[in-house]
C-alpha cells in the first residue's frame, strides 16, 4: 500500500518511480512549434475573481505565415475552442503529435483556441492571490 502511495505522490511531483529522476515534459511552446514545427499564440484573460487564465492559439498549420492580416478572424477558416476536462489542460488536445485531433483540426483549415481552466500547469496565476503559498 504505501508503494502505490509512494507512486502517485512521485507521479504528482513529475517524479519516475525507478530513476527518481524528474520527468521532462515539454512545454506547450516547445512542443508545438519547436518539435512540431505549428506556429502559436499565447493569450491571457482575467476572470471576474481574480484569476489570469492562458489560452492559446495555433493559427494555421506549419505552412501558415503570421502577417499584418494573420491574426484577424478569418470566416472561411472555422473557429474550434477546445476545452479540457477536470484535472487535464490544453495539451491532451495535441499531446499525440500530428495524430492528434487538435493538429488534425488545423491542418484541415480550423483555427483552433486550447483554453486552460485555472490552477493547471498553463494557469497558475492570480491579481492578489499568490497560489503557491495562498495568501
Amino acid at each position: 500500500m504505501n508503494e502505490n502511495k509512494e507512486y502517485l505522490e512521485n507521479i504528482l511531483a513529475g517524479v519516475h518511480n525507478d530513476t527518481k529522476e524528474a520527468i521532462k515534459v515539454p512545454t506547450l511552446r516547445r512542443f508545438i512549434t519547436d518539435q512540431m514545427g505549428y506556429p502559436l499564440e499565447k493569450h491571457f484573460y482575467t476572470t471576474e475573481d481574480g484569476y489570469i487564465n492562458t489560452v492559446y492559439r495555433i493559427p494555421g498549420n506549419k505552412n501558415f505565415k503570421p502577417g499584418k492580416m494573420g491574426n484577424i478572424y478569418n470566416p472561411d477558416r472555422p473557429v474550434v475552442i477546445y476545452q479540457h476536462g477536470l484535472f487535464d489542460s490544453c495539451m491532451s488536445i495535441v499531446a499525440d503529435q500530428e495524430d492528434s485531433l487538435g493538429l488534425k483540426l488545423v491542418n484541415e483549415g480550423f483555427d483552433l483556441w486550447l483554453n486552460n481552466a485555472r490552477g493547471n500547469r498553463y494557469s497558475r496565476e492570480h491579481q492578489y492571490i499568490d497560489l503557491e503559498t495562498c495568501e
